[in-house]
């Protein structure tokens, strides 16, 4: 099953995981993608905030999401060649491994804030409210 910039977009993520995690054939695969809240979007030229986007993802937060949902990542990819270098990818199976792994601590919630307000800039032109005006001034 695959969730391509999907969970994002979710109000409860861990319930629509959870509910596949019942439909899942137990040798399949989850594969997810996501914008990475972590990554340098403003390098890469982009925003990642965006409206329509109700939930945030880094590695640590989606992991932890997975695990309490009945999977467990097999394995991460940086989506370097994707449609943005900013998307993670992971590869899940269902069921815990024989060793739990320790979930790392999520990054604070101050580094995420500033992170995310680095990249609000409504007076871009780029992708702030000026291309809005203008895009709704064309309609």
């Amino acid at each position: 099953m695959t969730l391509f910039h999907v969970l994002e977009h979710l109000q409860e993520p861990g319930r629509a995981l959870a509910r596949i995690a019942k439909l899942m054939d137990p040798q399949g695969w989850l594969v997810i993608e996501v914008p990475d809240i972590e990554a340098d979007w403003p390098e890469l030229g982009l925003s990642q905030v965006h409206v329509s986007h109700r939930s945030y993802f880094s590695a640590q937060t989606l992991e932890t999401l997975l695990n309490a949902n009945g999977f467990y990542a097999h394995h991460w990819r940086q989506e370097a060649h994707g449609i943005y270098e900013g998307n993670l990818r992971v590869y899940a199976r269902l069921s815990a491994p024989a060793t739990p792994a320790v979930a790392a601590p999520p990054p604070s919630a101050g580094n995420i804030r500033a992170h995310i307000l680095k990249q609000i800039r409504p007076l871009s032109l780029r992708n702030g409210y000026p291309r809005l005006a203008w895009r709704l001034a064309r309609l």
